[in-house]
């Protein structure tokens, strides 16, 4: 486990995270948000706009980092931002590594999330088991159809998330296999 946001102080507590992402500030703006209308029509077609890194497409705004949702229509649309937070906030931290389009044998630190390199499948509590995967930011009103219960269902939802990794032999570099 790389992390737990159980064990992040700043996951629970926006004032705090605000202090260490000075730009939430700058983005959290009406002007910024209405931006975001764009990466929402690109992200339902699965091309989410990379250069729009403050918006999570149709789920709302990427920013704060932390795990409290203002505003969501619903249980299914909330998760789904919560999950490309915890992925910024992980990217934010170094956490996790990442390709450019010149980066084809190693992944480097990327401090802001590349949110084409992502998919996401969810898992519980109704898996999906057919289609296609969905992109970060992907508006939840055709894939989240039946994936959660309206009554008195559980709240638990897993996602199985996918990353596009850069792969590439080298013929002039050998490469060194140690068992």
């Amino acid at each position: 486990m790389a992390y737990m946001s159980e064990f992040d102080p700043l996951w629970e507590d926006e004032s705090l995270m605000n202090i260490f992402n000075t730009e939430a500030e700058l983005f959290g703006n009406p002007l910024a948000q209405l931006a975001c209308i764009a990466d929402c029509a690109q992200s339902s077609l699965n091309k989410p706009t990379d250069k729009l890194f403050w918006c999570a497409g149709c789920e709302g705004s990427l920013y704060p980092f932390g795990g409290h949702i203002a505003h969501h229509s619903g249980a299914l649309q909330a998760s789904s931002l919560i999950v490309h937070r915890c992925l910024a906030r992980m990217h934010r931290m170094g956490v996790i590594k990442g390709y450019e389009e010149t980066d084809f044998c190693e992944p480097r630190i990327m401090p802001i999330i590349k949110k084409s390199l992502y998919k996401t499948q969810i898992m519980r509590p109704i898996p999906q088991t057919s289609g296609a995967c969905h992109a970060l930011g992907k508006s939840d009103q055709l894939w989240g159809l039946g994936k959660s219960y309206p009554f008195g269902g559980e709240d638990d939802f897993v996602y199985l998330i996918w990353i596009k990794k850069q792969c590439c032999l080298d013929a002039v570099r050998p490469v060194l296999l140690s068992y």
